[in-house]
């Protein structure tokens, strides 16, 4: 489904007005149809224009605020000087708190690959690498990765070196480990096959070797144990391959069937354990998903996402209450999938203004369905950094029940339902000799009509939604009822 962009003014009037009513308690009218649409909310804020990007990313905390940190040049010129970037938005708002905080990258030519973490509580580590000079020319282990960090948005601290690293080499990933420790994957390039793997910056690095040169690596937690997902460098028929720790050291890694090294691929960690996204074994390149089991990774089947042009990327999440969100580029539409269950994501498109350029789409996004998404496009001088609000779209799902009279089938939203407008239907198809009479559809006993606005439900509330038909045969007139339950998704 393609969703176009609303009008800046519409959307912080419903916002707004919306956020009045949960705030006094008044009465929401959860029957009521018109709401916000899934997708781009407003016009995205412009970042930074004219530049050269060298790594961007974007986290949300307990509370719903986004950081956005990048390390750009400041300037488009061949001479200019590389540094960090932070932006905090807070919920609803549409310009950085107190401006863009800048500081220095201590790399000015080579600081690249920034990752930001967030913290429920909003402590927020911005990580990157640099190499040093003369220490990356004069040996092996010239390279650094270096950390900045802020509490809840506040001024954002000047960046320190907490790890070396292979010379002339790049930082894959960076997460938050088991009690908050930062783990990162360094590597020292194309043309090896080490990674450096630290359970926590201040722990020597383990050297995993992986089968072949990679592209992409993303790390995940399955509860306690790290799980590495790897793609190969420069290649399209080779599976993604996968590995895990254990007893202290890792498995071996082992192709994920199914995969092909196409675009990039996702890593996260759901509420129902660690998924993995990338491309099908096959020319039509279409997203599929796999879930670790804890000693490998199922064969993947398709997201839902058909489209005719692939994602060419996918920055894949976890927000607070578990659920999954993804963010790619297909085509120069910027694809957002709400990924509750394989074969039935829910997605929305939008245009991304110009040619996707330096970097792949990032995203965060909140419980209650509020994203935040990156990306960068070429501009009249270099290129620029947008950010923007995205209303993730609600999962559907269909309930049946047949009878001799015939089939009953009520469609609606699955668990959880965001705050954005989903449709509703109670179909009906007679069984032979019997007609369809009356039909109704009603939401906690109110009646509705097609659509339902999650934006005017109570956050993690439940509801039914009940379909009724009638069916007739002669002067017979018997009645048949389906359920449909679900809950609202929960703050923030």
């Amino acid at each position: 489904m393609v969703v176009r962009p609303r009008t800046h003014g519409r959307a912080l009037v419903v916002a707004a007005a919306v956020a009045a009513l949960v705030a006094t308690g008044m009465p929401t009218g959860a029957h009521a149809a018109t709401g916000p649409r899934a997708g781009l909310v407003g016009s995205p804020l412009l970042l930074q224009d004219n530049t050269q990007l060298h790594g961007y990313d974007v986290a949300v905390d307990g509370a719903g605020t986004a950081y956005i940190g990048w390390i750009a040049d400041d300037s488009a010129s061949a001479s200019a000087t590389r540094k960090v970037r932070f932006c905090t938005l807070p919920p609803n708002s549409t310009a950085c708190a107190g401006g863009v905080q800048v500081i220095d990258a201590l790399g000015p030519s080579s600081a690249a690959g920034l990752r930001v973490l967030a913290t429920a509580g909003g402590t927020v580590t911005l990580v990157w690498f640099h190499d040093t000079d003369p220490g990356s020319v004069t040996g092996p282990r010239g390279g650094r990765i270096a950390v900045a960090t802020s509490q809840a948005g506040g001024p954002l601290s000047a960046a320190t070196d907490v790890a070396d690293a292979p010379s002339f080499g790049q930082l894959l990933d960076a997460q938050l480990g088991p009690g908050d420790a930062l783990w990162t994957i360094a590597y020292k390039g194309v043309g090896t096959t080490e990674i450096e793997v630290r359970a926590g910056v201040a722990n020597a690095p383990q050297t995993v070797t992986v089968p072949y040169s990679v592209a992409t690596t993303r790390l995940a937690f399955a509860g306690s144990t790290p799980v590495i997902a790897a793609q190969q460098y420069g290649a399209v028929s080779t599976p993604i391959n996968a590995a895990f720790g254990t007893g202290g050291g890792w498995s071996g890694f082992a192709p994920v069937a199914n995969t092909w090294s196409v675009g990039s691929l996702g890593l996260a960690a759901a509420t129902s354990g660690v998924r993995l996204v990338a491309a099908i074994a096959n020319a039509s390149y279409i997203p599929v998903v796999s879930r670790f089991t804890g000693s490998g990774f199922t064969r993947p089947t398709p997201t839902g996402d058909r489209n005719s042009c692939a994602p060419s990327s996918h920055d894949l999440v976890a927000d607070a209450s578990g659920r999954l969100a993804d963010v790619s580029n297909e085509c120069g539409q910027i694809t957002v999938a709400n990924m509750a269950g394989a074969g039935r994501a829910g997605l929305v498109r939008f245009a991304a203004g110009g040619t996707v350029a330096d970097g792949d789409p990032q995203i965060a996004s909140t419980p209650r369905g509020h994203a935040r998404v990156a990306w960068s496009i070429q501009s009249t001088t270099g290129n620029k950094l947008l950010v923007g609000h995205v209303l993730l779209p609600a999962l559907e799902r269909a309930v049946a029940k047949k009878s001799r009279q015939g089939k009953v089938t009520v469609k609606g939203p699955a668990s959880c339902l965001p705050a954005s407008t989903v449709a509703v239907a109670v179909r009906a198809r007679p069984a032979r000799g019997w007609a369809t009479g009356a039909k109704s559809l009603r939401l906690d006993g109110k009646r509705v009509r097609s659509s339902l606005n999650g934006a005017r439900l109570a956050p993690g509330s439940t509801h039914v939604l009940t379909g009724r038909v009638v069916f007739s045969r002669g002067g017979q007139a018997v009645a048949r009822t389906v359920k449909l339950s679900f809950r609202s998704c929960a703050n923030p």
